[in-house]
């Protein structure tokens, strides 16, 4: 049984318990996607499908790995889509705005994010495959622990180090190759 009796108290006890995890779940999405456009429609996504959802949500649980675990779904769901078809992403929402009705004062987390990362890593983090992907971002950049990333992405712990360790050697490997070909020359480092 909700814990709300109208629309509005929905609502309201929607919007203190998801939207503190906008600015968060961009950041996620954007890494995800690799597209500041896909990763507003797989936020956008994602909060309505949580909205429609909220009646199953218990409150007073982790509100941010239910969310990122809805964010999940769907961004597996859409890469199993664009292998099918091919899409153009449209927005009528810039990002700032979304940030904005979080945190009014917040900055726009795309520029942040693009402004922090090197391109080199963000071409190696949109090759990975899409398991590993997520499990880089659920860990390394949305800061889940083993066991929250194996309640989010639906396997067990030892599939997300597995995914991990094979993630992370494949950055590695895309990231040394880089530097290594840009030393002209220059002796390998190990």
């Amino acid at each position: 049984m909700p814990a709300w009796h109208t629309d509005r108290e929905k609502q309201t006890l929607f919007e203190e318990a998801a939207l503190v995890h906008l600015s968060g779940l961009y950041y996620a999405a954007l890494r995800l996607t690799g597209q500041p456009a896909d990763a507003e429609d797989l936020l956008q996504d994602t909060y309505l499908r949580a909205y429609a959802a909220f009646d199953r949500f218990t409150p007073g649980t982790n509100a941010r790995a239910w969310l990122y675990r809805i964010m999940h779904n769907l961004f597996l769901n859409n890469v199993g889509r664009a292998e099918t078809r091919r899409t153009q992403s449209f927005s009528a929402t810039p990002p700032a705005t979304l940030a904005a009705v979080a945190d009014p004062g917040a900055p726009d987390p795309a520029a942040g994010v693009e402004a922090m990362l090197d391109p080199r890593l963000s071409a190696a983090l949109a090759a990975l495959p899409a398991d590993f992907r997520s499990a880089v971002v659920a860990v390394d950049v949305s800061g889940f622990s083993y066991d929250e990333a194996a309640t989010i992405l639906g396997c067990p712990v030892g599939t997300v180090r597995s995914r991990l360790y094979r993630a992370r050697h494949l950055l590695r490997t895309a990231l040394t190759e880089g530097y290594h070909s840009a030393r002209e020359g220059g002796p390998a480092d190990a």
